[in-house]
């Protein structure tokens, strides 16, 4: 990974300074963005998330900032897909696991955390029900080693991929 690319890049497209983008918004720091990384696009970038629902939790944000769904171009939900089906093949050949739950809460009122749009994709190695419960409610953060070993893990698959 490139630090100093991801990092003009993000400040690129969220349009803000490097000062206003670690006080407004987590996703476009490059602080937290270097420590959970994992993949990027031309206009997305895929974190490991901090407080995982299951193993394997990541975090698909369009590298533009924006806070809703709605608007993402046409482009950026294209990009986003392929980001998809490039972990959905990840879940299965590097966990195991061929289901998982897609999930974005658009707004305060749907429980939308950090007003940076953003998927979560949860590999489902138990119930919907269960892994529902779990995004839901509070979880625990991950420790700066454990996320260092899941980020690791994962960009070394995508290398040899």
């Amino acid at each position: 990974m490139n630090t100093m690319k991801v990092i003009f890049n993000l400040l690129l497209f969220c349009g803000i300074t490097l000062f206003a983008a670690e006080k407004a918004c987590p996703f476009c720091n490059p602080t937290i963005i270097d420590k959970q990384f994992i993949h990027e696009t031309d206009a997305s970038i895929t974190l490991y998330c901090l407080t995982p629902a299951t193993k394997g939790n990541i975090l698909i944000i369009p590298k533009r900032h924006i806070e809703r769904f709605e608007e993402l171009t046409s482009e950026e939900m294209s990009i986003i897909q392929k980001e998809i089906n490039l972990f959905s093949n990840v879940f299965t050949n590097f966990y195991g696991i061929p289901d998982f739950v897609i999930l974005q809460k658009n707004g305060r009122n749907a429980g939308q955390s950090v007003s940076h749009l953003h998927f979560h994709m949860i590999p489902a190695p138990k119930s919907f029900d269960e892994i529902i419960q779990t995004a839901f409610h509070f979880r625990e953060k991950i420790s700066e080693e454990e996320m260092k070993i899941r980020t690791q893990e994962l960009q070394d698959f995508l290398s040899k991929w």
